[in-house]
């Protein structure tokens, strides 16, 4: 089967990093991090269905500061009903959780963060009841693990607490949903050392097909 492309063209100025798009049934939205000096925004554009072009670049985070390399700072969703949620990574400590109910004009925004832990890497996903569900990677003592927060309209989110499922595991981080019939596919990594030997990643899964309320155990 033959497949056809268009040629592609530029959508955004140079210095930007890690698009994401999130499609619904008024249009798109763009979002992704600009790079301006030493500093980061997150910048977005959208386009109705009926448009050609993109709107304007409109910054809804920023500045963050960062070091030689450029951070994957946040992760977008969206629900049925346009909600719009954006989690940045604000700083070590806290997670920003940015919604919008009017397709991208305005935002409000909140802090999520975990007691004295290092909370990192946000990743945001939809639930198949239609809730957001939002993991971070939580560091203490130089270990990581998964902590989770749910939210069904964007706006009131339950506090960040440990996710439980992996909560007995030494150093596990980077999740990843994968929707399946029945259920979800909960993919991870996890950090394998033993003594005198090269440290390893290891890739473990598990399945939930109850709306994240039960869990299997990880398999590798």
């Amino acid at each position: 089967q033959q497949f056809l492309f268009e040629q592609p063209v530029a959508v955004t100025s140079k210095g930007t990093y890690f698009p994401e798009v999130l499609s619904s049934s008024l249009g798109n939205y763009l979002f992704y991090e600009k790079k301006e000096g030493s500093s980061l925004f997150i910048e977005m554009k959208s386009r109705s269905k009926s448009e050609k072009s993109w709107s304007q670049p409109k910054k809804i985070a920023g500045p963050f500061a960062f070091g030689n390399d450029v951070p994957n700072l946040y992760s977008a969703q969206i629900l049925e009903d346009e909600t719009i949620a954006v989690a940045v990574s604000s700083s070590e400590y806290e997670i920003e959780i940015l919604c919008s109910k009017d397709s991208g004009k305005t935002f409000s925004s909140q802090t999520l963060s975990l007691n004295e832990n290092k909370v990192v890497a946000p990743r945001l996903f939809v639930s198949s009841s239609g809730k957001f569900v939002l993991f971070v990677s939580m560091e203490n003592q130089n270990k990581f693990s998964i902590a989770w927060s749910i939210s069904s309209d964007g706006k009131v989110w339950q506090n960040l607490e440990s996710f439980k499922p992996l909560s007995e595991r030494d150093s596990c981080f980077s999740p990843f949903v994968c929707p399946v019939p029945h259920g979800v596919i909960i993919v991870f990594q996890e950090h394998f050392s033993v003594p005198n030997r090269i440290k390893t990643f290891q890739i473990f899964s598990f399945f939930s097909n109850d709306d994240f309320n039960s869990f299997s155990e990880p398999v590798l």
